[in-house]
């Protein structure tokens, strides 16, 4: 039995992996309880994007503070 640890796969091996993987995680998606849990995840979205801009923002400003004081 040969192993495909070390093989490189192809784009349409890769397709065909994603979607027999994805095929049981759709069929559930039919279910109401699933596209409600959908519909919560999605409104956090949002304010989950602002704390991350804003962390991001700090720490930009961390590193570019930490170059112009070497720069002096």
């Amino acid at each position: 039995m040969k192993t495909v640890e070390n093989k490189k796969l192809s784009l349409a091996q890769k397709a065909v992996v994603a979607s027999v993987a994805l095929a049981p995680v759709l069929a559930m998606a039919e279910d109401g309880a699933v596209k409600a849990d959908a519909s919560a995840i999605t409104a956090l979205m949002a304010p989950i994007a602002v704390v991350g801009g804003a962390i991001l923002t700090v720490l930009i400003a961390i590193k570019g503070w930490k170059l112009i004081r070497r720069a002096l």
